[in-house]
């Protein structure tokens, strides 16, 4: 689930400076499949094994629906099927059920009993099996989109919204939705194909075009039975860009934070992972690749050359040129990543190539 993690601090100091031309994403690719799956070929949410008390935190050996998404979409921007249809396989296997409801996670053997999904994850891999039947043509990616679509629209609308989760053990639905998981580009391919109505369409898109803006920053999420924004006062910088990307979807600029992130790159050289909505300060010291992942993808939505690259830049900075994990990124001390700050990288770095603004 996106977010659910702890971002794994860097000491950039023991490894070689990323650079352009050295390491590439085939490293990166080579260094999760070699390192980050399991037996059953599942992909690990951490290198290392961690053990979290509290059971909706992710140990460190289990799968994530976020993480099959994320390789989804990488894989259809790199024009790779037989890599797509081996990480379908893995969804229908492990993550899937047959009336289309998606673990959040799973653990390391495979075998869940977790009754709970995510909205945002769902959607990554809703709108990876349309784009995957329309570039590559297999009937089975879009009868599995159907069915992920008829669950969304049979379980996760409140009051004609989408909202977080639904806990299948309970029949409950929560009646909050967390902005950042609004992707107008999946929630229109609901719509087309019939999951939703075009009214709910407009009233989520409706709900991004309006966004308040708190000292620069936008909610965290919107209580649907209450009809009021929610504000963190620590906001997740991510969450941000991620509104920034789906309001960029809908010709909605976000101004005040591109701003914002332009001054921190600009006066600080760097971008932190939270930030006071009070003072506008950081409020951890913690930078990851995922946070540049994710402002090189903003920037490609704005067609923003120099940001992309100067975001590019310093997400290379974080990324393993020699050892025996060349191509991950973020190993700490503790020798452990997570593959978020894999991922992510790996796909705004396809991106690039794709934009053709890097080789």
């Amino acid at each position: 689930m996106l977010l659910m993690f702890l971002v794994v601090a860097v000491n950039i100091a023991f490894f070689t400076r990323g650079a352009i031309g050295k390491a590439d994403n085939e490293d990166t690719v080579q260094f999760i499949n070699e390192w980050m799956r399991n037996d059953n070929g599942t992909f690990a949410t951490y290198l290392k094994e961690t053990i979290e008390k509290d059971e909706d935190k992710v140990q460190g050996r289990e799968a994530l629906s976020e993480s099959l998404g994320l390789w989804m979409l990488y894989a259809i921007e790199n024009d790779d099927e037989a890599m797509f249809e081996e990480r379908f396989r893995l969804l229908k296997t492990y993550f899937m059920t047959g009336e289309g409801f998606i673990s959040w996670k799973l653990p390391e053997t495979g075998e869940s009993d977790v009754q709970t999904n995510a909205l945002i994850d769902d959607l990554r891999i809703y709108k990876a099996l349309i784009l995957a039947y329309r570039q590559w043509g297999a009937t089975e990616y879009l009868t599995a989109a159907d069915k992920v679509g008829t669950f969304l629209g049979s379980n996760l609308i409140y009051q004609s919204v989408l909202v977080d989760f639904y806990d299948r053990f309970y029949d409950y639905q929560t009646q909050t939705i967390t902005l950042s998981y609004l992707d107008p580009e999946a929630i229109k391919m609901l719509e087309q194909h019939g999951h939703i109505t075009p009214s709910s369409y407009k009233k989520m898109t409706a709900l991004l075009q309006e966004v308040p803006l708190k000292n620069g920053f936008y909610p965290k999420s919107y209580n649907v039975q209450t009809k009021k924004m929610v504000f963190d006062e620590e906001i997740n910088l991510i969450d941000q860009l991620l509104v920034a990307i789906n309001r960029s979807q809908l010709d909605f600029n976000s101004d005040e934070l591109l701003i914002f992130i332009k001054k921190e790159l600009e006066q600080r050289g760097v971008l932190n992972g939270r930030y006071s909505i009070t003072t506008r300060s950081p409020m951890v010291a913690y930078e990851s690749p995922a946070i540049y992942g994710f402002v090189i993808l903003y920037a490609i939505e704005i067609k923003d050359r120099e940001l992309a690259l100067q975001a590019y830049q310093r997400m290379i900075d974080f990324r393993v040129n020699r050892s025996k994990f060349r191509g991950a990124y973020s190993i700490n001390e503790d020798q452990n990543t997570h593959i978020f700050d894999n991922l992510v990288p790996l796909l705004a770095i396809q991106k690039l190539k794709n934009a053709q603004w890097i080789s």
